[in-house]
């Protein structure tokens, strides 16, 4: 056995396949359960994927990670092509900040929205924010008429 992590991963001899393993992924992915019945006998083969997804995506280097764990070829390239594929997405990034102010006068409570496009950083307060989000939703929604007129 090899751990990682402390998780034990029984030796991979056998090839778990294409299907299973794109099959456990996106049951990951999406959280939903397996419901193929000829995935009942593979339960032992499902966990140790599951481990071994969990362990590649909380790894920061991928392929050394993927290189110490016994796998067909096929199935580490297909794997590692799965787990890094999701860490290149692209997540929009954003946050909300309460700034905090105490002086003897007064609190001050003020709710920041903070947006990072192509690299920059934008800060609203809710009002502009949520004029923006409206003016933002209005031209959508032309565009889509505009696009079902045409």
């Amino acid at each position: 056995m090899r751990p990682i992590n402390n998780i034990s991963i029984e030796k991979m001899v056998v090839e778990f396949g294409e299907q299973l393993i794109r099959d456990v992924y996106s049951s990951i992915k999406s959280g939903k359960q397996l419901r193929n019945v000829e995935y009942i006998e593979k339960i032992p083969q499902i966990t140790t994927l599951h481990k071994v997804f969990k362990h590649l995506e909380a790894s920061a280097n991928v392929d050394k990670a993927l290189a110490d764990i016994e796998l067909a070829e096929d199935d580490k390239k297909l794997i590692g092509e799965l787990v890094e594929t999701e860490k290149k997405k692209d997540i929009f990034d954003w946050k909300v900040s309460l700034i905090l102010s105490n002086s003897q006068t007064f609190k001050c409570l003020t709710p920041k929205v903070e947006l990072n496009i192509d690299g920059q950083d934008l800060e609203f307060d809710v009002e502009t924010f949520e004029q923006l989000r409206y003016e933002v939703a209005r031209t959508l929604n032309r565009l889509q008429k505009y696009h079902e007129i045409a």
